[in-house]
């Protein structure tokens, strides 16, 4: 049995850990805490209701106290999302309450015990536990599933030993908690010559989506004008565009179109509506139209001088024509 000085010391642990992630957010407008500068959308509030979800409520109150999985959203990386009508201390309060709840179940649970919420997709992610001295791991207030038993990977530090643990029931929804990776994605980053925020608020007429703007006041950056886009991000299906104004002297550096925004897709009638809203206030460098390759596409440049390129492929055994 773990004595009283490992436990205050996993605890000690933890609490520093939580205190840091904490005193990240401390000083952070609340813009800066619903944006995000990563690739993967992912902002600060919503590093917090991950943390929240996952390695508190989660881990502790599901697997280690058996606690019903009743509290995960649905959609994948639901658990990163905070909704804007949802404050900010109230992401961070509701942390701060799973964290003191998970200290309650380490303080009354014996740290040797075997998990009492094991799940079936650990053994494919590795996770495994060498024996737990018993036949199968214990549930309470329930009976436990079919006693299931596998052999870890070969590579593993502990090959041909064998992990114990019951299988959850099939209803369980585990498979919401399965190890993912975030696919790589690519998106146009535009920059204008301070009419950052009048073009995107022209890009969401055309594209709809959702729309999200930040001055640089907004980042309390007082060399640049207050209102001039720090940063936007238009999400629409399928697709980001994002954009900010020039700082000082990059624009010296603008030549001749090098990068085109390109749009791929098999929907004729969207793709051609947004082609024929950039070209009403622009100009079709090349008509939207059949081309060699069985495609119809088309260039246009809009009134802020970015080139778009549309393809629009033809369902197989269809022939489509722009009209």
């Amino acid at each position: 049995m773990k004595t009283s000085g490992e436990r205050d010391l996993l605890l000690e642990r933890l609490r520093g850990q939580r205190r840091h992630v904490v005193e990240q957010l401390d000083g952070l407008s609340e813009a800066q805490l619903r944006t995000s500068s990563l690739p993967s959308g992912w902002t600060p509030l919503g590093l917090v209701r991950h943390l929240t979800l996952s390695d508190e409520r989660y881990w502790f109150e599901v697997v280690m106290a058996s606690g019903p999985l009743d509290f995960w959203p649905p959609g994948d990386n639901a658990d990163w999302l905070v909704g804007a009508d949802e404050s900010a201390a109230g992401v961070i309060d509701a942390y701060r309450v799973a964290a003191a709840a998970s200290d309650a179940l380490i303080e009354a649970t014996d740290l040797d015990a075997p998990p009492r919420r094991p799940e079936s997709w650990w053994g494919q992610a590795g996770l495994a536990f060498p024996t737990c001295g018993r036949s199968s791991c214990t549930y309470s207030s329930r009976p436990p599933p079919t006693p299931v038993t596998s052999t870890r990977p070969a590579n593993s530090s502990t090959a041909g030993s064998t992990w114990c643990c019951s299988a959850p029931p099939s209803s369980h929804p585990s498979t919401i908690h399965k190890e993912k990776r975030m696919a790589i994605s690519l998106s146009p980053y535009l920059n204008f010559p301070g009419n950052g925020r009048e073009a995107m608020t022209y890009y969401h007429s055309v594209f709809g989506g959702d729309l999200q703007l930040f001055g640089f006041g907004d980042y309390g950056m007082t060399d640049m004008p207050e209102d001039g886009l720090m940063h936007g991000a238009l999400r629409g299906d399928g697709f980001v565009i994002s954009a900010s104004d020039a700082m000082p002297g990059a624009e010296q550096t603008w030549g001749g179109t090098r990068v085109y925004c390109s749009f791929f897709g098999d929907d004729l009638d969207t793709m051609k509506g947004w082609f024929e809203a950039l070209a009403a206030d622009g100009s079709a460098g090349m008509p939207l139209e059949k081309q060699i390759w069985g495609d119809i596409y088309g260039i246009v440049k809009d009134k802020y001088g970015i080139e778009w390129m549309f393809n629009v492929s033809s369902p197989e055994g269809e022939a489509q024509q722009p009209g």
